[in-house]
């Protein structure tokens, strides 16, 4: 099976063209705080204190553990199955007017995790523990995420110090959706031919099954 991961992004929006254009240029993408994704039961964590004569303990290990989950950080991918599916694309690639990256994350602190999805979401121990684990009714997104953890003995603000929230990748391929305006789409095909980096797009409507054929990059100058 692939190994290849994908990231969605809309281009709905002037705002949603910068920042694809940003990640072209720069080879770097923005990987939010687990506070900042779309699912709030993300990580939800579960404190138990008990009665114990180490209580002071606990609550300094609760402490490290709160600091870690604020501050750590997630790049969320996709396998490469999900590329022709219609509700990726309608959901994080701007119904069809976005993009796919197809990625390698090159950064050496990077945590690699193969989200699991359960029927029943309990609150788990710690950032560790539920960072892995998502609602069943996620599972379309077949999701891998790369983990980055801050140095939590450094001193406040964590993300100024040990955590910057761009993080380094190689983008091997571009996949544009089959909406994307024709402007925009000369703006990334013309960059991703500086970049030498292949661009597809969906196949068009009429044709019998979800798929991609090669954009000819001279065709858009």
């Amino acid at each position: 099976m692939s190994d290849l991961l994908f990231k969605f992004k809309s281009l709905c929006s002037q705002m949603d063209e910068a920042r694809c254009i940003r990640i072209l240029n720069t080879g770097t993408i923005y990987c939010p705080k687990l506070s900042e994704l779309n699912d709030f039961h993300e990580a939800y964590n579960y404190y138990d204190l008990g009665d114990s004569d180490r209580l002071n303990d606990k609550r300094k290990n609760i402490l490290a553990d709160s600091t870690e989950r604020a501050s750590t950080r997630v790049l969320s991918l996709t396998k490469e199955c999900n590329l022709t599916n219609p509700v990726m694309w309608a959901m994080y690639g701007g119904e069809g007017k976005g993009i796919a990256f197809s990625v390698k994350v090159i950064e050496k602190d990077a945590i690699r995790v193969e989200v699991d999805y359960e029927e029943k979401l309990t609150p788990q121990s710690s950032t560790e523990k539920s960072i892995k684990i998502k609602n069943i009714i996620w599972n379309f997104e077949k999701e891998v995420r790369y983990v980055f953890k801050p140095n939590v003995s450094m001193i406040p603000p964590y993300d100024k110090y040990t955590n910057t929230p761009y993080k380094k990748i190689i983008i091997e391929k571009i996949y544009l959706g089959r909406r994307i305006k024709l402007k925009t789409k000369r703006r990334i095909v013309n960059i991703a031919r500086r970049k030498n980096i292949t661009v597809n797009e969906l196949s068009p409507f009429h044709s019998p099954k979800i798929g991609f054929r090669n954009v000819l990059i001279n065709e858009e100058k």
